[in-house]
């Protein structure tokens, strides 16, 4: 159970960290977002949060199953 509030403590860090570098209009995270904007057919403004959540999600699968 432990690890499950600890996995849920990183992702909100890390979508913390994502909304961050979002707001200081970070250069790799707004090239993410478009490119996932324009894969998945999302709008960059209108589904921002979502787009956001994935791009933590997805950090943190990376950090979980790094070797």
């Amino acid at each position: 159970m432990m690890s499950d509030i600890h996995n849920n403590n990183r992702l909100e860090a890390l979508h913390e960290q994502v909304i961050e570098l979002d707001n200081l209009e970070d250069r790799g995270v707004q090239e993410r977002i478009n490119d996932i904007a324009h894969f998945y057919s999302l709008h960059v403004d209108d589904d921002r949060d979502e787009i956001l959540q994935f791009i933590a999600e997805d950090l943190f699968f990376k950090e979980t199953t790094a070797i």
